[in-house]
């Protein structure tokens, strides 16, 4: 019966699928009748993931900051949800603040953090610097060792969903040493093209299997793995994953050769990541262009801008190869989706 229902575990079941309208709605709800102020900190930081999935970051963190304003940092430290609140800040500035900021950040809390007294939150922690600000940064030694750290802390402390996380970045990890077939074999353990997916974390799984066969030249299946996450991800609202799958869509027709799919589907990520203001796929969709633009046929000089966009970001892999994008081909790109 709906009386016998906890609201949180309830709203709980439903982030973890990423049902960002229904959240949304709901304690959107919750909102105009009680306010804000009024919510249960677990329903708030639910609320506030639901503004993160559908890209509007900078809103996020103004949140996450007028709240952490007015507690102490030892209460902070000491408070599970305060503490996922200060893990999720860190993440959502992540997609418009220079990286190596954030990477101090997070080393200076992972130290400060009990991993016997907030399991979760230390996995996530573990997670942020391996499998996004490392990626980011791209120090892939950096980002193997705590993504391993996270894959490492999740088995031995039954976290399923960080097991899941951590496995798509340590399939990001085998790409990147171009052991496509070792990541394929890894990958087995997790997804499948048409496995049922219920997690958000199995949604995301399906586009490292994409890049996964876009890079082992079998494009059928890798397309079939990007239209899966667009249908999912278009359907649960989760806005920068629908741009993600555009994009991979992209670099597939881009590798086949069909250029005016590649181009349409750019297109299509382009309004996306400019809508919400991503910064890392506005950087990608530039790269990919470039590559287009060349197979075209025309004369391609390095984007300047683009070039000082990376810098600024400091997002190291992205700026390599813009810098030496003559010497590379769309097989050489791997997409590290956020």
């Amino acid at each position: 019966m709906w009386h016998d229902i906890n609201l949180e575990d309830f709203l709980e079941a439903q982030q973890r699928r990423s049902e960002r309208r229904f959240i949304e709605s709901v304690v959107g709800w919750m909102i105009e009748r009680f306010g804000i102020n009024k919510l249960k900190i677990k329903i708030f930081n639910i609320y506030i993931d639901m503004i993160h999935v559908s890209g509007n970051y900078r809103k996020a963190v103004l949140l996450y900051e007028d709240f952490l304003s007015k507690i102490s940092q030892d209460t902070i430290i000491n408070n599970k949800e305060y503490l996922m609140m200060t893990i999720r800040k860190i993440h959502n500035s992540m997609f418009f603040i220079p990286v190596e900021t954030l990477i101090k950040e997070a080393i200076e809390l992972v130290n400060r953090v009990s991993p016997l007294s907030f399991k979760k939150e230390y996995n996530e922690l573990l997670f942020l610097l391996g499998g996004n600000l490392a990626v980011l940064n791209g120090n892939i030694l950096l980002a193997n060792e705590w993504v391993n750290k996270s894959y490492n802390f999740a088995i031995e402390n039954n976290l399923t969903d960080f097991e899941v996380r951590s496995a798509r970045k340590l399939i990001d990890i085998y790409c990147t040493q171009k052991d496509y077939l070792g990541a394929l074999e890894f990958s087995k353990r997790y997804i499948s093209t048409n496995a049922k997916i219920e997690s958000r974390y199995e949604i995301y799984l399906l586009g490292a299997l994409g890049e996964v066969y876009r890079h082992l030249g079998n494009y059928k299946q890798s397309l079939c793995c990007y239209q899966r996450m667009q249908d999912i991800t278009f359907d649960r609202g989760i806005t920068g994953w629908v741009a993600h799958s555009f994009m991979g869509q992209a670099a597939v027709f881009l590798e086949m050769k069909d250029l005016e799919r590649a181009k349409s589907m750019l297109i299509k990520s382009k309004e996306i990541y400019d809508s919400i203001n991503q910064v890392w796929g506005q950087i990608n969709v530039g790269i990919i262009q470039q590559l287009l633009e060349r197979d075209e046929g025309n004369i391609v000089k390095r984007d300047l801008g683009l070039i000082k966009l990376s810098e600024m970001m400091q997002y190291k892999y992205c700026t390599e190869f813009l810098r030496n994008i003559d010497n590379y081909v769309i097989n050489d790109l791997h997409l590290y989706f956020l």
